[in-house]
């Protein structure tokens, strides 16, 4: 049991540890806080998220997948098992700030975009920031910061030409120039969040909004059609078919006032955005198909959300891009927040408590990270720190399998004493900090006085809508 725990401890302490951070910081770049916390910082790295990843972005040559994550955190994996390559830990401040919520990787894979509640320290107000990652340096690139609501949804042209960003509370949609980052185009006439923006080969835009409208663009990025979708649904997901021909559409869940829509998906005319054809929903008598994917020869498309058969999440899958008849897929046993297409072939996706699966052409899940976390919510006064700083044990109630460490990781004493059981039979924690701490990402990290590099040790919910202000998936 204690091998759950073996990993590495990321940590900020006063004075020495503060010391420590800073200097691993020296020579990554002149733009980073201005100082960083006084107050300690603790984290403890399980080779998995440990909070909610609503970014996920496959790599345009299928190699590789990113998740951007609420714990603070955006992780690299490999395709097609899984296996963590890298992990980048971003500036982290009080509460929700420094979430990463989106995560785009450009069509070459060097660099990965990612954004959420970053950049407008201590403030509601913006502007708010989009961190661009250098994937080999594991280290933050570029920072923009001129978004005046926080990023919802973004992704690169396919040409690698263009990086385009869709935002919160009526912020509609920005595009700027991947040579300098410069903003080139802009459309605000938006009522409400702009939930996704896809891009096909030929440039143009589709965007979707909480607003009830589907919006397309030229590769001028002017706006050619724009369309209210049936029965007043808000559509929360577009995605070109890889053809360009079809656009697919997946709706929210009804809120409030909304009517009490069925669940269904739509397929819509990429030249006028009217309605094509409604794949089949029956069977489906609760929930939504709020996130769904094409396969990447357009002939399969795949859906699902909050729509439960047999206590599990299924995935939905149509032959004949969409007019087939349907396969369910058995994906999750929590609700599905994202959908991705792999260019090899199948579909990545994540759940709202961390889970990702990859559903490969053989109709199942041929390969899945679960949450490898702990509870300490009834740690006590079980906590201790030795003399020297570096070495933290206490008791705690392993609720998952073992995470695997890594070479060079944190790692579990062997001593008999750090073995024994307490009479509640919990596990012991012990962790040893590791000489070469890896260093967090802090090049052209927006300054803010006070600045953590980790994350906070405080229990996080899963980000529901009165969390952060507004609809979080």
């Amino acid at each position: 049991m204690l091998a759950a725990m073996t990993g590495r401890l990321v940590v900020s302490l006063k004075s020495a540890a503060v010391a420590l951070v800073a200097a691993l910081a020296v020579g990554a770049g002149p733009a980073r806080p201005a100082s960083l916390a006084t107050e300690p910082v603790l984290r403890i790295e399980t080779g998995g998220h440990t909070a909610l990843a609503l970014g996920l972005a496959p790599s345009a040559d299928g190699s590789r997948v990113a998740t951007a994550s609420t714990d603070r955190t955006v992780r690299i994996w490999s395709l097609p098992k899984l296996e963590l390559e890298r992990t980048i830990y971003l500036p982290a401040g009080s509460d929700l700030q420094g979430s990463a919520s989106s995560a785009a990787f450009s069509p070459d894979g060097k660099s990965l975009a990612t954004g959420g509640w970053i950049g407008s320290w201590d403030r509601d107000d913006g502007p708010w920031c989009v961190y661009i990652l250098d994937v080999g340096a594991a280290d933050i690139q570029r920072s923009l910061c001129d978004l005046p609501k926080r990023a919802h949804h973004m992704t690169y042209s396919p040409d690698g030409a263009f990086f385009l960003v869709s935002l919160k509370d009526a912020g509609g949609l920005r595009v700027y120039r991947t040579s300098d980052y410069g903003l080139v185009a802009e459309d605000k006439d938006y009522a409400d969040i702009a939930t996704w923006v896809d891009v096909d080969a030929a440039g143009r835009v589709v965007t979707c909004a909480l607003d009830g409208k589907v919006r397309l663009y030229d590769k001028d990025f002017r706006r050619i059609a724009i369309a209210t979708m049936p029965e007043d649904r808000k559509p929360i997901t577009v995605s070109f078919a890889p053809d360009g021909t079809r656009i697919a559409v997946g709706y929210a869940e009804p809120e409030g006032n909304d009517p009490l829509w069925p669940p269904a998906v739509d397929v819509l005319n990429a030249t006028d955005l009217t309605v094509a054809y409604r794949p089949d929903t029956r069977g489906i008598d609760n929930g939504t198909l709020w996130r769904l994917a094409w396969s990447a020869d357009g002939k399969v498309l795949y859906a699902g959300g909050t729509w439960q058969k047999a206590n599990r999440y299924p995935i939905r899958r149509w032959a004949d891009g969409g007019r087939g008849r349907p396969l369910d897929i058995a994906a999750a046993n929590n609700r599905i927040v994202r959908i991705r297409t792999l260019p090899t072939g199948g579909v990545a996706f994540v759940t709202e408590v961390p889970y990702m699966g990859v559903i490969g052409a053989n109709d199942r899940v041929v390969a899945e990270r679960k949450i490898t976390t702990a509870d300490y919510t009834d740690l006590t006064d079980k906590l201790a720190v030795s003399r020297d700083g570096l070495h933290v044990t206490g008791q705690l109630l392993v609720r998952q399998a073992p995470a695997r460490g890594r070479r060079g990781a944190g790692r579990r004493s062997t001593r008999a004493a750090d073995h024994r059981r307490s009479g509640a039979r919990r596990p012991r924690l012990v962790v040893e900090l590791p000489p070469d701490l890896e260093r967090p990402a802090v090049a052209h990290a927006p300054a803010r006085p006070g600045a953590h590099h980790g994350d906070r040790a405080r229990q996080e919910e899963f980000p529901a809508r009165h969390q952060l202000g507004d609809h979080p998936l």
